[in-house]
């Protein structure tokens, strides 16, 4: 049993995170081992972004202290909160890049919610797991290019057939 000061201590460093952080990720960590949270801890590390275990009705009150949009409070398993100074697309790719690696050994490890603190939304599992499984920026802006251009490279190969017709 935590003591007073010791609530005290998680509610203040879990609103230090959360003054920097930009967005966050609620994770259900039920049966996943120790050594698994500390890889990802240092996964996420690399982002620099903040996995914190704190009781929901201490994140609840920190949450209501914010005006963040989540409630924690209904949720039945046990929640790590990501506090990410990016947005929400990087934490949660990091998440979801690190399940499918260690794959069985994280049988129950889930996204639950995440919340963009800046616009205020939130996003439930189902949207948490497709933002996690986006390809990186690039790719996108990439592939979003490609498709511009794949029309206007046809209209140039098929107006350079019908020059070199009348050339012939």
């Amino acid at each position: 049993m935590r003591s007073k000061t010791q609530k005290t201590q998680d509610i203040r460093q879990s609103e230090e995170l959360l003054e920097q952080a930009q967005s966050l990720v609620l994770v259900d960590f039920f049966k996943t081992p120790a050594n698994e949270m500390n890889a990802l801890r240092r996964t996420l590390e690399q982002t620099k972004a903040t996995l914190k275990v704190i009781r929901k009705t201490l994140l609840a009150l920190v949450m209501k202290k914010h005006n963040i949009p989540l409630d924690v409070t209904g949720l039945k398993s046990q929640v790590g909160i990501v506090f990410a100074p990016g947005q929400i697309t990087e934490s949660a790719s990091v998440i979801a890049r690190f399940v499918r690696e260690k794959g069985r050994s994280l049988e129950a490890f889930a996204m639950i919610a995440g919340c963009d603190i800046k616009t205020q939304s939130t996003y439930g599992a189902v949207e948490m797991t497709v933002i996690g499984n986006l390809p990186p920026r690039d790719v996108l802006l990439g592939q979003l290019a490609g498709t511009i251009i794949a029309p206007l490279r046809s209209l140039a190969y098929v107006l350079q057939k019908v020059a070199e017709q009348r050339q012939s």
